[in-house]
């Protein structure tokens, strides 16, 4: 499917499907755009650079991306968002939580962050996850 013309400059948070039904999996997409004539570059500060965070319908983290993993101390390189070149960031989810338990029906919100100079970026999409009909 074709994707919309973004205008500006920001970030966005994508899913792969809106309502998912445990044991499927969910594509979770982070996009930095740039939609302007002007190139933006980011300068990393942290690693990782960009994380994904998702939390139950009371604000309780239930999985981080980045939890649990080890990144080298080195500061990422700078990168350069232009309107022809965005940032992309994807990782698929398995529907567990942190600690490796699958995670229970309901809404929850999907929040992507880019730590980076001039600013960070955050924006976030709610996901539902639901029970399958049998036939």
């Amino acid at each position: 499917m074709p994707r919309k013309a973004l205008s500006g400059f920001g970030v966005e948070t994508e899913v792969s499907k809106q309502l998912v039904v445990f044991p499927e999996k969910v594509v979770i997409t982070l996009r930095v755009f740039n939609g302007t004539r002007q190139p933006v570059t980011l300068n990393f500060q942290e690693q990782p650079p960009q994380d994904i965070i998702v939390k139950d319908k009371e604000g309780k983290e239930v999985w981080k991306w980045s939890h649990g993993k080890f990144f080298p101390t080195v500061i990422p390189p700078s990168v350069t968002v232009t309107n022809k070149r965005p940032l992309v960031f994807e990782q698929t989810w398995d529907l567990k939580d942190n600690n490796g338990n699958a995670v229970g029906m309901g809404t929850y919100m999907v929040k992507g962050v880019v730590r980076s100079k001039p600013c960070s970026l955050k924006a976030a999409t709610i996901l539902e996850i639901g029970a399958k009909i049998m036939k």
